[in-house]
């Protein structure tokens, strides 16, 4: 994962994974984030960009790490240890994918 969109993606993916939902709205993660920030003004497009163009403060940052159980070292820069270990397992559990077939 070399950019923080990439790593705020995984992250997302692997919180629904944790909940086993299919998709978390851009909605629903402004929510979390917003709570965990104190009522910070975000909207779902912040969201948006987040996959794509903007990186938030490390407040807000802070925040994403704690509602997807990541490292926010690790969601900021693709240090501190990479994504959680069971990561790995969560995702291969939710595809049916072996670690071959994965790396296929």
């Amino acid at each position: 994962m070399d950019t923080f969109h990439e790593r705020y993606r995984l992250a997302v993916k692997y919180l629904e994974i944790q909940e086993g939902a299919s998709t978390i709205s851009n909605v629903a993660m402004v929510r979390r984030v917003a709570a965990q920030t104190g009522g910070e003004s975000l909207t779902p497009s912040s969201a948006s960009r987040w996959k794509s163009t903007a990186v938030p403060d490390l407040a807000v940052l802070g925040a994403i790490a704690r509602v997807c159980g990541v490292h926010p070292g690790w969601l900021a820069f693709g240090e501190a240890g990479g994504p959680p270990p069971d990561f790995v397992n969560l995702r291969r559990a939710s595809t049916g994918l072996s670690a071959r077939e994965e790396l296929a």
